[in-house]
């Protein structure tokens, strides 16, 4: 009687502590990863980190660039092959093809790098920055050494034209502003594709130039007019640190970017061309702070969260409101992977951001936060945990390709692709899975294959 007598006049406080404390001593909850059956008729891409994975339909992804390091920056190796990753209609079978020529060939090949941005717009493929290995051919001019001269660091653009006759590499002709409206020579950036009053365009954010200057601009490619040009964006409101090996996604409303993570060397903001001054608290070598970049009006807000762990070289993507219990009104990010400290991540988190407008407290966003993490099982190396990973959103599947292990160790070919189901990592996040599609960028034709 006294047990219950004491148990009646537990406070609402002590009640949420006691209930905060059996959560956490729950068993660790699970996302399956699997290996899935695959089918080739052509080679399929080698092991590799920092490369592209390109989502063009529903069952559709691009693989593009990557390097694999071999003891040394000077001996690594990059990449310039295009792969096609096609989910095939029993919806767990994998393929790997060639993408369809052009008469032959693909055109301009750009040189082969690692760490770049390929975004879709419309029907093409843009192509910005990277790094490629010193003394690499068919450098753009406006490439740069980096200042410890292991690797060169890009600035160019280009554009992959899809069309039912094969597809062919073009550099992308941009006419060149004012100073300071180009961005400089980067890798390790970010680019989401927007698109405002039917003109489309990209948003490049961060990136570094070497081995320590690090960027916070923000940039925008415009895609529309007599030919493309690059501005530079000027959102009110303290910006971000200056950052790289973050990731940005274009959440599901189309109106907000959401960044997250990314590492730093500086404990002071460098200032590029172009660059801003930020909030110096905010400065570490690696991140775990998010930031909102609203399209209209263009600002910055940071995501007031009472924890956010670090994470670099992670991957991430946007997905639309879940209509579960107090997530009715919020948008979502998953991230899988990623560096923390020395070591690498196989969790996987969602972020859960209350949509705009609807942050009030009349509501039913509980408020911006982190799901608990979640452990990658059933995949050995999802269990190991990687970084410098791709991952896109295929046919109701998150699907993680590639990797970097640590010291000279990629996700060999035996576990290149691991494959989750969406409707896994929501239950397991405790958010009903009732997903829609994005709405912006508006979903282009699918593109033969």
């Amino acid at each position: 009687a006294r047990r219950a007598g004491a148990a009646r006049g537990m406070s609402d406080s002590q009640s949420r502590r006691t209930a905060g404390i059996s959560a956490r001593l729950q068993l660790p909850r699970h996302v399956s990863f699997s290996v899935p059956l695959l089918r080739s008729s052509v080679p399929p891409p080698c092991s590799r980190g920092g490369h592209t994975l390109t989502a063009l339909s529903d069952s559709l992804l691009l693989l593009f660039g990557g390097w694999q390091r071999e003891g040394s920056d000077e001996s690594s190796t990059y990449y310039n092959d295009m792969k096609l990753l096609k989910l095939r209609p029993d919806a767990t079978t994998f393929v790997w093809k060639d993408p369809p020529r052009s008469k032959g060939s693909y055109g301009s090949v750009p040189c082969a790098r690692a760490n770049h941005t390929l975004t879709r717009s419309g029907e093409h493929l843009i192509l910005f920055g990277g790094c490629c290995a010193r003394g690499a051919s068919n450098l753009a001019p406006e490439s740069e050494e980096c200042s410890a001269g292991k690797f060169n660091v890009l600035a160019d653009s280009h554009a992959l034209k899809m069309s039912g006759s094969g597809w062919r590499w073009e550099p992308l002709a941009v006419s060149v502003g004012k100073l300071g409206e180009q961005p400089d020579a980067r890798c390790g950036h970010s680019a989401v594709a927007v698109e405002s009053g039917n003109k489309p365009g990209l948003i490049v954010f961060g990136g570094r130039a070497g081995d320590s200057t690090y960027y916070n601009s923000t940039h925008r490619l415009q895609l529309y007019g007599r030919a493309p040009s690059w501005a530079q964006l000027k959102p009110t409101g303290i910006p971000p640190a200056a950052r790289a090996h973050h990731t940005a996604c274009l959440l599901a409303g189309g109106e907000r970017i959401a960044v997250y993570g990314g590492i730093t060397l500086s404990s002071e903001p460098r200032q590029g061309r172009g660059e801003s001054n930020t909030d110096g608290a905010d400065m570490a070598r690696q991140l775990g702070d998010v930031w909102l970049l609203n399209l209209s009006p263009l600002y910055w807000e940071r995501v007031a969260l009472s924890e956010s762990p670090i994470r670099s070289s992670h991957a991430a993507v946007g997905l639309a409101p879940t209509g579960g219990d107090g997530c009715a009104d919020d948008e979502l990010m998953v991230v899988f992977g990623g560096r923390a400290g020395r070591g690498r991540l196989n969790l996987v988190s969602v972020l859960v951001l209350p949509r705009a407008g609807h942050s009030d407290a009349g509501s039913a966003s509980a408020g911006p936060r982190w799901s608990d993490a979640l452990t990658a099982k059933d995949s050995e190396r999802a269990r190991d945990g990687r970084a410098s990973h791709a991952m896109a959103m295929l046919g109701g599947k998150i699907v993680v390709v590639g990797g970097y292990l640590g010291g000279d160790q990629y996700v060999d070919s035996s576990e290149f692709i691991c494959v989750a189901d969406v409707a896994d990592v929501l239950r397991s996040a405790r958010l009903t899975p009732e997903l829609s599609a994005p709405r912006a960028p508006r979903a282009p034709r699918a593109p033969r294959a």
